[in-house]
């Protein structure tokens, strides 16, 4: 009410008053709030609030998935045998696929994909073998690279580490990751192995 009276200067109240009523006669109405004083705003306050609503949905727009292949990297075990840990993100709020969508199977699933040169093999890792770090827990333990291709999804605010073993045969070579969303889109990062 003070808003009305203060701000509206009593514009936003219907004063009581007479009117002839053609079946009732004498009538009394008002008393009451005008249209546009509730949920939507008198028409001088429609910019502000347009501009508020445009900044929420711009913010939402920016939180859409974003995949990204974070880090590489590359621990020797000896005789060329090297574990390259690859980790993705998706640093935004949003899934690159809601459980909805999931159930329906309406996305197909993001990809991880490890292309190496011509020198470097990937060599094949159960996908039931734990890579529990004490250090890190099991939560954040990596998982096992099955292949050169593999099926994930990545949740909001998601990071996942998966380990490949390589073997490298003599002179240079290299390792790259990519990873394709369809809603999330597509990053690589590729990683040279010297001597």
């Amino acid at each position: 009410m003070q808003w009305l009276d203060l701000d509206l200067t009593g514009d936003g109240w219907i004063l009581p008053h007479q009117v002839k009523h053609p079946d009732l006669g004498e009538i009394w109405i008002g008393g009451s709030g005008k249209k546009h004083v509730g949920r939507t705003p008198p028409s001088r306050y429609i910019e502000q609030e347009a501009d508020r609503q445009a900044h929420f949905v711009l913010y939402c727009v920016s939180q859409f998935p974003q995949v990204k292949v974070d880090d590489i990297t590359l621990t020797p075990i000896g005789d060329g045998l090297f574990w390259a840990d690859v980790t993705i993100k998706n640093e935004k709020t949003y899934p690159t696929a809601s459980d909805r969508s999931k159930k329906l199977e309406k996305y197909p699933k993001d990809k991880l994909v490890l292309m190496t040169s011509d020198d470097v093999k990937i060599l094949p890792l159960d996908g039931k073998l734990p890579f529990v770090d004490p250090t890190q827990g099991f939560r954040n333990a990596p998982k096992p690279g099955t292949g050169r291709e593999i099926q994930l999804w990545l949740n909001g605010s998601d990071s996942q580490t998966y380990r490949y073993l390589i073997k490298k045969g003599g002179g240079k070579g290299w390792v790259e990751a990519v990873i394709t969303s369809e809603r999330g889109g597509k990053d690589s990062k590729r990683l040279t192995i010297d001597d």
